[in-house]
């Protein structure tokens, strides 16, 4: 869904069922890519000599990317939600005039010999306040069109305002181990197949993967940007989705993914989407 679009910038709202190698369809003529996950598998960006580097971790985290014809692509099926931020390079360098150490950076990017670059090596955690901004571009006010133009731009150079603000922080990323990595990809896996109605702790979780409660929370943040608990509701609320997008009612969806309240689901899908589940299930 576009929610914005002029000559040097397109910002646009994608949320679909993914593939394993899927690409991401992207608009030519705006190489600086600036995305923000919500919630979706990991994003790969393939580059002209076929070296494999991931732009977005799981679920929610951001990135820049200077891409000019090469590929990005999910890991794995499942759920994507991201806002996407296409701008060009005059453009983007016109916000840095102030930023000179961020815009030699990102200048950088260009100079890149398989013509495509990622500004962090890891992704960083994406800004709550960030996604606030973007998510209020899917609310506007049915207001006579001039208006609704005024409010949307208003929106976006608060948005830009939070990119340069993104921009400034350390490149230094977050740095995860190699034994963490492995306990925060097993328990991610442990909680991609766990029935939705299934009870479990953080402590048991850690236990069966030999380690303990502290290293399992630290590592499965630093993986994926999120916690544990939190993780595992943005998976029930993701087959809440999908299983609403297949034609299944409320009632039957709150149950499957273990609701007692249908309020009390409406209430949480909600929070979590942006819009209650009637919307999708009336589609």
């Amino acid at each position: 869904m576009e929610l914005y679009s002029s000559k040097d910038l397109r910002i646009e709202y994608f949320s679909d069922k993914v593939k394993k190698g899927q690409s991401l369809s992207l608009k030519k003529g705006k190489p600086f890519i600036f995305l923000i996950g919500i919630k979706c598998p990991s994003l790969l960006l393939a580059d002209a000599a076929q070296h494999t580097n991931t732009v977005l971790s799981e679920g929610n985290s951001s990135n820049l990317v200077y891409i000019s014809g090469n590929t990005l692509s999910w890991d794995r099926p499942g759920l994507a939600e991201l806002f996407i931020i296409q701008m060009t390079e005059s453009f983007l360098g016109s916000l840095l005039k102030a930023e000179r150490d961020i815009a030699s950076q990102v200048k950088s990017l260009t100079n890149n010999n398989n013509g495509a670059c990622i500004y962090w090596k890891e992704a960083v955690p994406a800004s709550s306040t960030l996604k606030e901004q973007l998510f209020a571009l899917l609310q506007l006010p049915e207001y006579r069109k001039t208006v609704v133009d005024l409010l949307v731009k208003a929106r976006v150079h608060t948005v830009l305002a939070f990119i340069v603000n993104e921009l400034s922080r350390p490149q230094d990323g977050i740095r995860i181990r190699e034994k963490e990595k492995r306990f925060a990809e097993m328990a991610r896996d442990y909680l991609d197949k766990l029935p939705a109605r299934s009870d479990f702790t953080i402590i048991s979780l850690a236990e069966q993967l030999d380690t303990n409660e502290t290293t399992l929370k630290i590592a499965f943040k630093k993986l994926t940007g999120t916690t544990i608990h939190r993780y595992y509701h943005q998976k029930r609320m993701e087959r809440a989705e999908m299983y609403l997008r297949d034609g299944k009612s409320i009632t039957e969806v709150a149950k499957l993914v273990g609701y007692t309240h249908i309020s009390h689901f409406s209430a949480m899908y909600k929070a979590e989407h942006g819009r209650p589940p009637t919307k999708v299930y009336r589609q």
